[in-house]
């Protein structure tokens, strides 16, 4: 079992400047913006669950689970887990977030 970490931020753009520089977040963590109603995952392009996604991507398909690196040494794997996408929607859905 891998440890899903959960990091608060105060705006979208915090949390996307974090995931690009704050070494602490590492891909797959959940990123928790409560003022935006917005939960990701973190990624070097991260992602939002909600329907809300600030500053955060939006996966065009909804497919996090088809969702592949395209670059770099790991090109064609998954970036998220499926225990990182059900604890990323978990929490969206018990703190009301569409």
């Amino acid at each position: 079992m891998t440890t899903i970490r959960i990091h608060f931020f105060d705006s979208t753009g915090d949390a996307y400047d974090a995931t690009q520089c704050d070494e602490d977040i590492k891909n797959g963590d959940v990123l928790v913006i409560p003022t935006a109603c917005v939960v990701g995952l973190a990624d070097t392009w991260p992602v939002a669950v909600t329907k809300q996604a600030g500053k955060l991507h939006v996966l065009a398909d909804g497919k996090f689970e088809t969702y592949r690196h395209q670059f770099g040494a790991n090109a064609g794997q998954r970036v998220f887990t499926d225990e990182q996408i059900k604890v990323a929607k978990a929490i969206a859905t018990a703190w009301g977030f569409e």
